[in-house]
């Protein structure tokens, strides 16, 4: 089919300046049809069809699993793959990677220096159909034995003098051939050296899967992210990372993510104000909660595990805190246990004024009412489980009615998630609620007075609609109580979620 040129719409795509928005509006499959149509047109969208890359998704997968086999890769090969980013790499702006030949390919392609974003995703899954039957074959004979599995896999030589020392260290040899633990020796140079000559990320996530490849030095890590100066996130799972070593290497830091760290204890005369997301997902002593609410002056959302059990509770929170209080806006904690909850409740949270959204796996009475005393602006609550389901198995039990608290006293408040926590009728009559802007409620309704189904049978007789007082007065009871549970619902005009649970 040929285009007539005049046309407005084959007209426009000359015209880069509006080219570029538009196809940054489409889906990748409306991109990759666009390519298709001209010459002119797929000048005009390749950037956008390439800007992001992500090889866990469209074609990628079913390429890359046969690359390495001839008879069923139609040509898709390494060195087609290779090409392929020697060709388009420099369009590449967010990258997401599982498969170690795309992170040879971007490298040694030498031409994805553009990158924003650099993401890592699971390279323990990431096997071709012929890697996993060797992987199955040498599992079935049993060639290795748990001691040489247990040996440091091999090595090779080293590309750069940046990794002279002890800046790789291998993994155990596990169920890999000799040939894929060299593939992983380069793989993992090629890795570190695309984020050197990619100085321009501003986003970098490095998950527990780069273990699949070698450990890295803590000392060259800190190297690499000072390298980065635009830097403004960073999701690491390094064994050994110190927080305030990576802070020092990334001035403008914004979100940080890991699974641990250390470095608390050198936040002491130090401030960061630039980090304004934390998520560490370990326990920490609540000193060191507090040496991070003193030292990142501009944070703004924390999460952390929960606190150790050995911990002591810091008392002296004000002569650690100082005068200025912290401006966190949300805080985090999935594995808080009641042991923490009046500490954090009467010496904590008072340094939280700005304190919007708390989220824990209940709410208990000393937290409730420090929120609605020094919390002014508080807004939500999410209740962190294991399970969403009421069922007994994953049931907890907090204390009754500790919504109330927040409900009589936060104008703002728009959610209380928390399925696990009730709310009795009789104590619902004798308070106001205030939280009228209420968008989403999941809470269990209880003491209603309920007949079972054979009593309900009972008062469906002539004999028993005449003689039966008792089940008589408890359905009338049971009514009023549950209009009034409608009434007072019926005052949020702005809920959108509503979930009893499992009504006890």
């Amino acid at each position: 089919m040929s285009l007539n040129i005049d046309n407005p719409s084959v007209r426009v795509v000359r015209i880069v300046e509006l080219a570029t928005p538009i196809g940054d509006l489409l889906s990748h499959r409306d991109r990759l049809a666009c390519v298709k149509v001209s010459q002119e047109w797929n000048l005009a969208f390749i950037p956008a069809l390439y800007s992001s890359m992500d090889d866990s998704k469209g074609a990628w997968p079913r390429i890359l699993k046969s690359h390495d086999d001839p008879e069923t890769n139609n040509g898709k090969d390494r060195a087609w793959i290779l090409n392929l980013f020697k060709k388009h790499g420099y369009h590449i702006r967010h990258l997401s990677v599982q498969w170690r030949v795309i992170v040879d390919a971007v490298y040694l392609g030498q031409t994805c220096t553009q990158l924003r974003s650099l993401t890592t995703n699971n390279f323990a899954i990431s096997y071709t159909t012929k890697e996993m039957l060797e992987y199955e074959h040498i599992q079935e004979e049993g060639e290795l034995t748990y001691e040489e599995r247990m040996e440091p896999a091999a090595t090779g030589d080293l590309l750069s003098l940046d990794f002279v020392g002890d800046v790789f260290r291998p993994m155990a040899v596990g169920w890999r051939t000799l040939e894929q633990q060299e593939r992983d020796w380069y793989t993992s140079q090629y890795f570190w050296m695309l984020i050197r000559e990619n100085p321009g990320l501003t986003s970098l996530e490095l998950g527990w899967n780069m273990r699949e490849l070698f450990d890295m030095s803590p000392e060259y890590v800190y190297t690499a992210l000072a390298a980065l100066p635009q830097l403004t996130f960073l999701d690491i799972r390094l064994d050994s990372v110190e927080l305030d070593r990576v802070l020092e290497s990334c001035p403008r830091l914004q979100t940080y993510r890991s699974y641990r760290t250390s470095g608390f204890r050198c936040f002491v005369g130090h401030e960061w104000p630039s980090l304004q997301t934390l998520e560490l997902d370990m326990l920490v002593d609540t000193q060191e909660l507090l040496h991070l609410l003193k030292s990142l002056t501009g944070l703004l959302h924390l999460r952390l595990r929960g606190f150790r059990s050995e911990s002591e509770q810091c008392t002296n929170v004000g002569e650690l805190l100082g005068s200025r209080k912290s401006g966190l806006k949300s805080l985090c904690l999935p594995s808080m246990s009641r042991y923490w909850d009046e500490w954090l409740g009467k010496l904590v949270l008072p340094w939280l004024p700005d304190l919007i959204e708390y989220s824990a796996p209940e709410l208990d009475p000393n937290v409730t009412i420090s929120l609605a005393r020094h919390c002014k602006g508080f807004q939500a609550f999410l209740q962190e489980t294991v399970q969403a389901s009421t069922h007994y198995s994953y049931r907890r039990d907090p204390i009754p009615n500790v919504f109330r608290y927040l409900m009589e006293a936060c104008f703002d408040l728009r959610v209380l998630d928390g399925v696990h926590h009730k709310i009795d009728v009789e104590d619902l009559e004798s308070h106001e609620w205030v939280c009228s802007d209420l968008e989403k409620l999941r809470c269990q309704f209880v003491g209603i007075s309920r007949l079972a189904v054979s009593e309900e049978a009972i008062l469906e007789t002539p004999e028993g609609e005449n003689m039966n007082e008792e089940l008589k007065e408890r359905r009338r009871l049971g009514r009023e109580q549950q209009q009034t549970v409608y009434d007072r619902l019926s005052t949020f005009t702005r809920l959108r979620v509503l979930d009893f649970g499992e009504d006890t």
